[in-house]
């Protein structure tokens, strides 16, 4: 049923983006810029959240002096590296800035957004049809929680950036991901260990919230050595809530710790029409 294929997405040029204010409460991403923007002003500081390696410790590392928002800032961190993922601060400056230097790469752009009201998706779907008419918005990324954002963003960064025992390619996320402009997403996680771990941590992350039949679904599991059993557990458990015509992608996301001590952790993305924002 599973095609077991060493995958990952070699040379997908991506930008993720979120948009919120409430990210400097979390712990963030490898390697992901936190851009924070002053109101009083406008001018943007670039920090990064590290791991620890070696010596250093992790946390947010200053990555840059408070700068303008200007083309050329902008242009500098959108040029370095393939995948690129900024959690924003969210204000109507910042938005129409970022979304202005985004078009003018060749990459695919998503943005989420947490808990956006319907003014906000409209301010930028306004931005984007008037103006740069060949960048693809999807208004289906937006989050009820930033920890739900967090997730997602970690969850999608793994599927595409690192190699998988199980065949999953950016084609397969992007589709999930790109599959319908009027999908409300949800993601949660779940981790277990021992025995029935698959099933004990795909039952928590389902728990976490109240799903409606769901359209399209995008699973991350990190584990040990891959297990076609546990593999095929997780998904048909998940598949059971998607509706005939929908599409579920799950890949399988190797961590010598979880192997150590016989864990899997899964986090998914789900979206569904069957919401009202």
């Amino acid at each position: 049923m599973f095609e077991l294929v060493n995958s990952c997405s070699e040379g997908a040029i991506i930008r993720i983006v979120c948009f919120s204010s409430e990210f400097k409460t979390l712990s963030l991403i490898d390697q992901c810029h936190y851009l924070v923007i002053d109101e009083i002003t406008g001018h943007m500081v670039d920090w990064r959240w590290v791991r620890a390696s070696g010596r250093g410790e992790s946390g947010m590392h200053k990555a840059s002096d408070s700068v303008a928002i200007t083309d050329d800032a902008l242009s500098n961190l959108l040029e370095n590296g393939d995948l690129t993922v900024f959690l924003c601060s969210d204000t109507h400056l910042w938005r129409k800035k970022t979304i202005e230097q985004l078009c003018r790469y060749d990459a695919d752009i998503f943005l989420i957004a947490v808990h956006w009201s319907a003014d906000q998706i409209n301010d930028v779907r306004r931005v984007i049809t008037a103006e740069y008419k060949s960048l693809y918005y999807s208004g289906n990324l937006i989050f009820e929680s930033v920890e739900g954002a967090v997730i997602a963003v970690r969850g999608i960064v793994a599927l595409i950036m690192e190699p998988s025992p199980v065949a999953v390619d950016y084609a397969d996320v992007r589709g999930v991901l790109k599959r319908n402009d009027a999908l409300q997403l949800y993601a949660a996680s779940g981790r277990s260990s021992g025995e029935g771990a698959a099933l004990r941590a795909i039952t928590i992350a389902l728990s976490q919230v109240s799903l409606p039949p769901l359209e399209a679904v995008l699973i991350t599991i990190y584990g040990g050595p891959v297990n076609l059993d546990e593999f095929s557990i997780i998904c048909e458990t998940v598949d059971k809530l998607v509706v005939p015509e929908g599409e579920l992608v799950a890949g399988w996301v190797p961590r010598q710790e979880f192997g150590d001590n016989g864990s899997i952790e899964i986090s998914f993305v789900a979206g569904s029409t069957r919401y009202t924002i």
